[in-house]
């Protein structure tokens, strides 16, 4: 579906219709280059169920988000875009990166960022919240400038050209959106790929590298957010790597995420008195999302559930 074309408004407002067009996936500034006569800019979007396919054809163009838009409605996005025409400039960050046609570029939209090109240029994106692609802004960070090391660059480009090509026959369709689906996986797959090949091999010392995560983990139960991914990418270690150190041991990351979890809610149970919290606040505050699931993962663990845990250490007292 076409949702803008400069053809649609008079030479003297369109630049303000582009910033309006943009207002919407973003709080950015936009400006047109060229002449006011030379002025064009047109933008093809496909709406899947979570993620959104993004083509673009314009005269000179430049985006820029700064730190100041961030209190705005925001651009919580990750876009991964396959520059198609010209070359594309792009800045995040202190690290300026000249994108040429065919090449694939990756965009977290929480940090500052600007790009632009001259001359008549296109470009084609997938776009997708934070929470859809489930993965943390470190390890998105640290993909960026490795995305030609993954083994998966070319299908990925290739997939995102075809969906561009192929659209008008998708858009709307069950099989469109499964493909679209699929796509998002490979997107997903692309990003962790790139981290794995990326990263610097095995960590010499794996024993204090082990506690120092155990550490990391205890320090942020808090954060429903703490994932395997969050937890190696704060250490700058690949997912490979972080798994094959848990896998000497007796759980696995995951189940040791959960088991400090509980641990912690058993000893946040155990208080009496005024600093007593209640059952629902403990599960907050180690990490849970849910009540329920809290109390039976807390019940797998111990055996009994989490508010009869804390009466058998009441009458003991």
């Amino acid at each position: 579906m076409i949702v803008f074309d400069t053809e649609d408004h008079p030479v003297r407002e369109r630049t303000d219709a582009l910033q309006a067009a943009f207002s919407g996936v973003g709080a950015i500034e936009v400006a047109l280059g060229t002449a006011d006569g030379a002025r064009r800019c047109r933008m093809d979007v496909w709406e899947c169920e979570n993620v959104s396919f993004f083509a673009s054809d314009a005269t000179g163009l430049s985006l820029r988000r700064t730190s100041a838009h961030f209190d705005s409605a925001g651009e919580n996005l990750v876009s991964l875009t396959v520059q198609c025409r010209n070359e594309l400039r792009y800045d995040k960050a202190g690290r300026q990166v000249l994108v040429r046609p065919g090449e694939l570029a990756l965009n977290d939209g929480l940090t500052a960022y600007s790009v632009e090109w001259e001359g008549v240029g296109g470009a084609l994106a997938i776009r997708m919240s934070h929470d859809v692609l489930g993965i943390p802004a470190g390890v998105i960070g640290a993909a960026a400038p490795a995305l030609a090391a993954s083994p998966l660059y070319d299908l990925v480009r290739n997939q995102m050209v075809f969906l561009s090509r192929n659209r008008a026959g998708l858009e709307g369709t069950t099989a469109g959106e499964q493909v679209a689906q699929s796509t998002l996986a490979l997107v997903r797959a692309l990003v962790l790929s790139a981290v794995d090949r990326h990263s610097e091999g095995p960590y010499s010392g794996e024993a204090e590298l082990v506690e120092t995560i155990l550490r990391f983990i205890r320090e942020n139960l808090d954060n429903p957010g703490l994932t395997p991914a969050a937890v190696a990418a704060a250490h700058h270690v690949s997912l490979r790597q972080l798994y094959k150190l848990f896998h000497r041991g007796s759980l696995s990351v995951e189940q040791t995420i959960i088991v400090e979890r509980l641990r912690a809610a058993r000893d946040l149970l155990l208080r009496t008195g005024p600093d007593a919290l209640s059952v629902t606040t403990i599960a907050y505050r180690v990490g849970f999302r849910d009540p329920s699931h809290f109390a039976r993962r807390f019940r797998a663990e111990f055996g009994v559930g989490p508010s009869d845990w804390r009466s058998a250490h009441s009458a003991r007292d």
